[in-house]
């Protein structure tokens, strides 16, 4: 009987153990020996998911290269990623407005994470005091006073959250750490990789942020006047010592449109503070500005703001967009010489 009772134990042994061997290895398979899948919204994150994940990923971009986040439609395809995904990054705070119904359509079972969580946002309200005061300014100055009421200043998008972080580098340095703490806890044979990846590339903005503070001294602290066509220079511009004095658009989306008193009160603040370039960051207000430009005979210069250029264009990367962007600054508002036709005579400083 004893023997028979040993028999009937081994056996029982024999037939649970496989089920829960090949439990383990179907978990250890999905988990660990196929790459993530990753969904990014825009080229943005993505070249910084990228820089983190390297090679170790699956990863699908949803916003083409140099489209729009705000107005993005989403395609089928894009739905599909979604739905296979693992994981999905997008920037956040509001940037990409069909974040909710993606999810919902898809169905997807994965991570939805927001790049920019920790960050203390700006809100348009900051932008709409800078602006206020940069006219009363004007009106002392002049002895008249053109400004608006409080009835009329108050904007509608006021209280809405700037999502435009990665102008600042530094706040880039929290998408990292987002990204890296994801990634390592859903592929953790590979986190260490993931964190060796971050901190590389976490000095490397470190010492983009040293550049930028360094080149932007070539501009006088009085010249340091921001136009652009819609909100998305607020984190750079409050980082490095700028005043967004002005844009084209009236509130933060770039495909709303100006009224005739709305340009020309700009146009009165651009030519008393003597702006010498108005910057644009969507192919949308390139022609309103252009127009500005030529009343007032001064500059426009073309930024990149919510994504990527294409391959081939100087870009293609988020330290290249920083560098482009920062040069265009740069050269559109520091002093230039006119040229005198005695070359022993300095030329005299523009403004």
């Amino acid at each position: 009987m004893r023997y028979n009772r040993w028999i009937i134990v081994l056996l029982a042994l024999v037939l649970v153990l496989p089920i829960g061997c090949g439990r383990n290895k179907a978990k250890e398979d999905t988990g660990l020996r196929r790459p993530l899948k990753v969904v990014a919204t825009t080229s943005i994150v993505a070249d910084i998911v990228s820089e983190v994940a390297k090679d170790k990923i699956d990863l699908v971009i949803l916003i083409p290269h140099q489209a729009d986040p705000h107005n993005y439609v989403l395609t089928p395809s894009n739905l599909k990623a979604v739905t296979d995904a693992d994981l999905v990054f997008h920037s956040g705070l509001g940037l990409e407005p069909f974040i909710d119904e993606m999810i919902e359509q898809s169905g997807t079972e994965a991570e939805v994470v927001s790049v920019s969580k920790g960050i203390r946002a700006r809100n348009f309200q900051e932008m709409s005091s800078q602006h206020r005061m940069s006219k009363e300014m004007l009106d002392r100055h002049t002895g008249e006073y053109s400004g608006s009421t409080e009835t009329e200043l108050r904007d509608p998008t006021e209280m809405i959250r700037d999502p435009h972080v990665w102008t600042n580098p530094n706040n880039v340095m929290v998408w990292v750490a987002n990204i890296q703490e994801a990634l390592g806890r859903l592929d953790m044979r590979n986190s260490d990789f993931y964190g060796t990846n971050a901190n590389w590339y976490r000095t490397k903005l470190v010492d983009l942020d040293g550049r930028i503070l360094m080149r932007v001294q070539e501009i006088p602290p009085l010249n340091r006047h921001i136009v652009t066509d819609h909100l998305f220079l607020g984190y750079f511009a409050k980082q490095y010592g700028f005043t967004q004095v002005g844009t084209i658009m009236p509130n933060a989306d770039p495909s709303s449109s100006p009224s005739a008193k709305q340009m020309t009160q700009l146009e009165e603040l651009i030519r008393r503070l003597k702006v010498p370039t108005i910057y644009t960051g969507s192919p949308l207000n390139e022609d309103v500005a252009q127009r500005i430009a030529n009343d007032l005979r001064i500059d426009v210069r073309r930024l990149y703001s919510g994504s990527l250029a294409d391959s081939g264009s100087r870009a293609t990367s988020y330290m290249d967009y920083m560098e482009y962007n920062l040069e265009q600054i740069i050269e559109g508002l520091k002093p230039k010489p006119i040229k005198t036709p005695d070359p022993n005579k300095p030329g005299a400083i523009i403004r």
